[in-house]
């Protein structure tokens, strides 16, 4: 049982490490800076990855010109900008004119059922194997990064929604 719990705990969290990529890398973490700086003022690198985070989550998603404006408008106000959606087109998919929950974000919100599921257990045995205790902490640690991005990723999808079709969801 503990070898099985194990696997999934690394399974799992490998899983979550592989999906929060885009934000741990140099370009992510310039992206999410720019969008909590109040001023919105942009450099020319920042404005380079600005753009090429929004034209990907455009041809991703094959927005029209009068969907694409809305978005490129944002960019005067970084603290608007659905910079989760920029650094993951994936979690979402078109349906209609709106946006849901893609395939890769209902495998998320299953990793994150799964560590809820196994983290009793691991933390149980080890009370007896101190060894175990490191899978209860890679379990909080995959378990608190990945309920962020899933908050941050239906956060967004609202914002985009509301542009492009009027209404919240």
């Amino acid at each position: 049982m503990s070898g099985f719990l194990v696997i999934v705990t690394a399974a799992v969290a490998l899983l979550v490490l592989f999906v929060m990529l885009p934000e741990l890398s140099e370009r992510g973490c310039l992206l999410r800076r720019w969008s909590r700086d109040t001023y919105g003022a942009a450099g020319n690198v920042t404005d380079s990855i600005t753009t090429e985070h929004l034209s990907r989550f455009i041809r991703e998603h094959g927005l029209t010109e009068s969907e694409t404006r809305p978005l490129q408008n944002m960019r005067t106000r970084p603290a608007m900008m659905p910079v989760t959606l920029l650094l993951h087109p994936y979690l979402v998919r078109r349906k209609g004119r709106r946006f849901v929950r893609s395939g890769r974000q209902n495998l998320l919100i299953g990793a994150l059922v799964t560590i809820a599921l196994i983290f009793p257990p691991v933390t149980g045995m080890a009370v007896e194997h101190p060894a175990m205790w490191l899978g209860s902490v890679i379990n909080i640690a995959a378990f608190a990064a990945g309920a962020n991005l899933v908050r941050q990723c239906m956060s967004d999808t609202s914002l985009v929604n509301l542009l492009l079709t009027g209404k919240g969801d």
